[in-house]
């Protein structure tokens, strides 16, 4: 015989609390940020995919964790943008291979900062955030032809090889092979086997291949490896394109 009993009514209505009280519990844990890793997504649109350092690929949405050795890779007509521990951007531009090789940050200690990010193939625009501010010497971007070394700035990457159909530069001709640069704001310099070149704001750059030395060209001639404006604002932290700049809030149906 059983010691107590609970009424069918009563145990329904337990049922459904403990339910009720899960579901919210999941949608909060959904809208708050993924920190677990080196930085979250905030933005996609279309398809992101990150091979992860085990081997495993994950299609990634708004919340989902990066971490250093991911991956990305991005389809075509697909953007996004991930935000770094540090106040970091990195925006994604379609058909791109993005290797976030070193993310290290940690507020106390300026002497362990470290990035590097290696533009495998495809386009990107980068927002530097406390890394890039006081440590610019260990805040890097790789390319095939040249490496982007940063003064606390945004600029955007676009490297052509055999991928660049269909895009174009301010004057409407196809699109060089090689790495082209745009500087909207700050100072970058872009180092190959051939010597330097420094990029000022408003600036537009070249770089033809790693034996070729990186060169400043007419904004006529430049190409601007552009984001949807709501990625490319620089507050907020939403999780959808075509909302507002503050699209950061959680909406539970």
């Amino acid at each position: 015989m059983p010691i107590f009993s609970i009424h069918p009514g009563r145990a329904r209505m337990a049922s459904a609390t403990r339910v009720a009280f899960a579901c919210c519990v999941l949608a909060v844990a959904t809208c708050l940020p993924a920190w677990a890793g080196v930085g979250v997504v905030t933005h996609v649109s279309g398809i992101l995919v990150a091979t992860k350092a085990d081997g495993r690929s994950l299609i990634l949405a708004p919340q989902s964790t990066v971490d250093e050795g991911d991956i990305l890779v991005s389809e075509a007509k697909s953007f996004a943008r991930i935000r770094f521990h540090d106040g970091g951007n990195l925006l994604v531009r379609p058909q791109s291979r993005i290797t976030i090789e070193r993310y290290r940050f940690d507020k106390d200690k300026p002497e362990d900062d470290a990035v590097n990010i290696n533009l495998v193939k495809g386009g990107m625009r980068a927002i530097t955030g406390t890394v890039g501010k006081r440590n610019a010497d260990k805040h890097t971007t790789t390319t095939a032809t040249a490496t982007v070394g940063i003064r606390g700035t945004h600029y955007g990457l676009q490297q052509c090889q055999g991928d660049c159909a269909g895009q174009t530069d301010a004057a409407g001709r196809p699109l060089q092979e090689g790495l082209h640069i745009d500087v909207l704001n700050g100072t970058i310099f872009a180092v190959n086997d051939a010597g330097a070149q420094d990029f000022v704001s408003g600036q537009f750059g070249f770089v033809a291949n790693p034996q070729t030395l990186p060169q400043v060209i007419p904004p006529g001639e430049g190409f601007r490896a552009t984001v949807p404006p709501s990625m490319a604002a620089t507050t907020g932290s939403g999780a959808t394109v075509g909302r507002g700049s503050n699209d950061n809030t959680c909406v539970i149906r």
